[in-house]
Protein backbone atom coordinates (compact mmCIF):
# COMPACT_ATOMS: atom_id res chain seq x y z
CA UNK A 1 0.00 0.00 0.00
CA UNK A 2 2.70 2.39 -0.75
CA UNK A 3 1.30 4.45 -3.87
CA UNK A 4 -2.29 5.60 -4.88
CA UNK A 5 -2.84 3.14 -7.52
CA UNK A 6 -1.79 -0.12 -4.86
CA UNK A 7 -4.53 1.13 -3.08
CA UNK A 8 -7.16 2.04 -5.85
CA UNK A 9 -6.08 -1.46 -7.37
CA UNK A 10 -6.62 -2.89 -3.84
CA UNK A 11 -10.34 -1.04 -3.02
CA UNK A 12 -11.91 -1.13 -6.18
CA UNK A 13 -12.37 -4.38 -7.55
CA UNK A 14 -13.72 -5.20 -3.79
CA UNK A 15 -16.20 -2.43 -3.36
CA UNK A 16 -17.25 -2.59 -6.51
CA UNK A 17 -17.98 -6.30 -6.43
CA UNK A 18 -18.35 -6.84 -2.84
CA UNK A 19 -20.00 -3.50 -1.54
CA UNK A 20 -17.66 -3.66 1.15
CA UNK A 21 -13.25 -3.41 1.57
CA UNK A 22 -11.55 -5.58 3.98
CA UNK A 23 -8.39 -4.15 5.52
CA UNK A 24 -5.29 -5.24 4.60
CA UNK A 25 -4.80 -6.85 8.34
CA UNK A 26 -7.81 -9.11 8.30
CA UNK A 27 -6.91 -10.52 5.22
CA UNK A 28 -3.48 -11.16 6.79
CA UNK A 29 -5.53 -12.86 9.50
CA UNK A 30 -7.43 -15.09 7.66
CA UNK A 31 -4.59 -16.43 5.81
CA UNK A 32 -2.82 -16.94 8.84
CA UNK A 33 -5.80 -18.70 10.34
CA UNK A 34 -5.76 -21.43 7.54
CA UNK A 35 -3.94 -24.61 9.57
CA UNK A 36 -3.00 -27.84 7.89
CA UNK A 37 -6.71 -29.62 8.64
CA UNK A 38 -7.97 -27.07 6.34
CA UNK A 39 -5.81 -27.52 3.44
CA UNK A 40 -5.96 -31.02 3.18
CA UNK A 41 -9.81 -31.12 3.48
CA UNK A 42 -9.50 -28.78 0.59
CA UNK A 43 -7.34 -31.26 -1.17
CA UNK A 44 -9.33 -34.01 -0.47
CA UNK A 45 -12.09 -32.33 -1.92
CA UNK A 46 -10.18 -31.60 -5.04
CA UNK A 47 -7.74 -33.60 -6.24
CA UNK A 48 -10.02 -36.34 -7.48
CA UNK A 49 -8.96 -38.75 -9.83
CA UNK A 50 -11.97 -38.75 -11.95
CA UNK A 51 -11.42 -34.91 -11.75
CA UNK A 52 -7.97 -34.35 -13.18
CA UNK A 53 -7.45 -33.17 -16.45
CA UNK A 54 -4.66 -32.31 -18.65
CA UNK A 55 -3.32 -30.36 -21.68
CA UNK A 56 -0.67 -31.46 -24.11
CA UNK A 57 1.09 -29.10 -26.21
CA UNK A 58 3.18 -31.09 -28.90
CA UNK A 59 3.69 -34.05 -29.63
CA UNK A 60 2.51 -36.62 -27.90
CA UNK A 61 4.73 -40.14 -28.20
CA UNK A 62 2.47 -42.46 -25.70
CA UNK A 63 -1.01 -41.85 -24.72
CA UNK A 64 -1.03 -44.69 -21.92
CA UNK A 65 2.77 -42.77 -20.38
CA UNK A 66 0.10 -39.65 -20.04
CA UNK A 67 -2.54 -41.44 -18.38
CA UNK A 68 -0.48 -42.64 -15.95
CA UNK A 69 0.16 -39.17 -14.39
CA UNK A 70 -3.41 -38.26 -13.91
CA UNK A 71 -3.72 -41.28 -11.47
CA UNK A 72 -3.16 -40.44 -7.87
Amino acid sequence: MEDNWTIANWMGPQELLLDEITGVDDVIDSINSVGPQDIRKVANDLLVGERLNMAVVGPCRGRRRLERLLKL
